[in-house]
């Protein structure tokens, strides 16, 4: 007795102090996932390379100093100091580009706007990452109120077999009459059983999304307003898209790219230098020189006009995604909005339903214990009650999620605090 009662106290002990499930927001679900993605990772290692390219091409217009060595043997010739059996040299060249054409400003520009439009690429897969987690967190929290909603019919079902085993006693009820809620019941909890399971992997899927792993409780503190702002507003909000930004610098660079690849037809100018510290025959008294060099391209297979026309074309090709992007922006929300309009008024009449169905099923329950109307008629109340119950809860989750694309589609940064 007095380890059993030893068990029970540690028992308690253990039970007190075990940490309760993590209540978790939908933002506290994205900042999570924010931590945890690979995607947004590799979006920073794209910046990162657009980032060095941009140094790299900054290090273009700065000079460049290379040191050099070489010893050479050749046979005797007879030429004395002119051409020694042995040439040492040991030097340091310099050169400075004074004029390419400008290519190298236009490529200078063209890598700083690359890097730009990395950064929106980035916000591009952000808010494709919020509304895998809006996805994943409303599901969840569909499954569980369904789980509840189904609880609370089978529980529904229960009373009523008992009420009705009750009545066959007295024969005011026929045993078919509780063969037949029976039946119902077993169905009921066989989607019971199957929504459990639909539960199980909905939260898995959360997991993986969020990398939360430990127990949660999720927690929705989004309020839906009854009627939506103009579709205009949010048409007017497109330009803060990423995507439109980022093919838009995208576009931008691509007519920088015809630059550099024009401005290889111009000449290019250099200032070269050199120091020598070993030099051979009479060259040994001459320590440095330094010199301007000028190229002028002048037959070259047609390979710059070549590079010009591809240039060209890659621009061509920018400039159709961009107007691609802006209809496919545009058809998205129009798409989003008219959904979201469709969701609210159908929460409306399933609203109306449920409290319709719930007066029904009230009254045919007072009329059945007078005798009014059959235990069938009970049961059909019963099931179009709980039936609407739970179309109205899906509903209204849907509604969020559809909600919340539709602000992420309009550009606007991700949030779960209702309208604006």
């Amino acid at each position: 007795m007095i380890l059993f009662r030893l068990f029970s106290f540690f028992f308690l002990l253990c039970s007190f102090g075990a940490a309760a499930p993590t209540a978790i927001s939908l933002d506290q679900a994205f900042s999570e996932s924010l931590k945890k993605t690979e995607t947004l990772s590799g979006k920073d290692e794209e910046i990162k390379q657009a980032e060095e390219k941009y140094r790299q091409a900054i290090g273009g217009l700065f000079p460049t100093i290379n040191g050099f060595a070489s010893y050479q043997w050749q046979a005797a010739s007879g030429g004395g100091a002119f051409s020694p059996t042995q040439q040492p040299l040991v030097k340091i060249t310099a050169s400075q580009p004074l004029f390419r054409g400008l290519r190298d400003f236009a490529a200078l520009k063209q890598t700083s706007l690359l890097s730009e439009a990395s950064q929106k690429s980035k916000e591009v897969a952000l808010r494709q990452l919020f509304n895998d987690v809006t996805q994943s967190f409303y599901l969840v929290l569909s499954l569980e109120q369904e789980l509840k909603n189904l609880q609370s019919q089978i529980t529904a079902l229960e009373k009523r077999i008992a009420d009705l085993k009750g009545r066959i006693k007295i024969g005011r009820s026929r045993m078919t009459e509780a063969l037949t809620v029976q039946a119902n019941l077993s169905t009921l909890k066989g989607q019971y059983v199957q929504t459990q399971g639909q539960l199980q992997v909905a939260k898995e899927s959360f997991s993986f999304v969020t990398g939360v792993t430990e127990e949660f409780n999720l927690k929705d503190s989004l309020a839906l307003q009854e009627k939506l702002p103009p579709l205009s507003q949010y048409l007017e909000s497109l330009s803060s898209r990423p995507d439109l930004k980022m093919r838009s610098l995208q576009l931008e660079a691509a007519e920088k790219g015809v630059g550099v690849a024009w401005g290889a037809h111009l000449p290019s100018i250099d200032l070269n230098g050199n120091y020598y510290f070993k030099r051979f025959g009479f060259f040994d008294q001459i320590p440095w020189d330094f010199g301007v060099s000028l190229s002028l391209p002048i037959l070259n297979g047609g390979i710059i006009s070549s590079r010009v026309a591809e240039a060209n074309s890659v621009k061509m090709q920018a400039e159709l995604a961009v107007t691609k992007t802006k209809r496919a922006a545009v058809q998205e929300i129009q798409s989003l909005y008219a959904v979201l309009q469709a969701d609210l008024e159908q929460l409306k009449s399933l609203n109306e339903a449920r409290d319709l169905n719930e007066s029904n099923f009230k009254q045919q329950t007072r009329e059945y214990r007078n005798g009014l109307v059959n235990n069938l008629e009970v049961l059909q109340a019963l099931t179009s009650f709980e039936d609407s119950k739970r179309n109205l809860d899906r509903a209204r989750f849907q509604t969020k999620i559809d909600y919340l694309k539709l602000e992420t589609a309009a550009g606007h940064y991700p949030t779960t605090k209702g309208a604006r």
